[in-house]
Formats: C-alpha cells, structure tokens, sequence
C-alpha cells in the first residue's frame, strides 16, 4: 500500500536518492517541523546531528500518517502505518532502503 499524502510525504523526491540526500531530507523535515529539536541538535557534536535528523525524520513520517491525513478512516491510518512499519522492518533486515526517508533511519540504526 503506497503512503497516503502528508505534509511531509509531499516534499518528498520523485526519483532515486543518495544516502546523502536521504540524511538532507530529513534534516530539512527537522528544521520545517520540530525547530525547537532542530535548534537542540546545534549542542551535539557534528557528526551526531545527521543521525539525530534521521530518527527526527523518521518519527515525523510516521506522525504525518496517523495525524495528518485529514478525513481519512481510521482503518486507513492504521494500514497506512502498518505498511509503513512493514517496509522499515523489511528494509531493516535487508541492511539499506530506497525509501527517501527510511534510507538514512537504516544507516543511523545500523551504525548505533
């Protein structure tokens, strides 16, 4: 089941990513939708705050899903999440995602 729109899914990338990319994006959701989390990271070192970005980015995806759909069933939240969780765990396993967000969640929870 593909991810319903969503405040965040709209800025998301048509095509392919980069891991670079992928860390990007979810810094810019961190800074569009959580400044005050943004703003914390600036007290982390460097090389922590991508990887910060990327748990931000991933909580935000799921939070748009089940709050930000507007008139939307409840069942349809609940798969929409569902799916989601679905495919971090697949991609969890697997070791990488061609998911624009989810690609830097892999890597952050593998290097942790």
């Amino acid at each position: 089941m593909p991810t319903p729109p969503t405040p965040t899914t709209h800025l998301l990338p048509k095509g392919p990513v980069t891991l670079a990319e992928s860390y990007a994006l979810c810094k810019q959701f961190n800074k569009r939708h959580g400044t005050t989390y943004y703003w914390s990271t600036k007290v982390l070192p460097p090389d922590k705050r991508p990887h910060v970005h990327a748990l931000y980015g991933f909580c935000r995806y799921a939070d748009d899903i089940v709050d930000d759909l507007g008139p939307v069933p409840v069942a349809e939240r609940e798969a929409a999440l569902a799916s989601f969780g679905e495919r971090f765990f697949r991609d969890l396993r697997a070791g990488s995602s061609s998911d624009p967000v989810l690609m830097a969640v892999v890597d952050t929870v593998r290097k942790f």
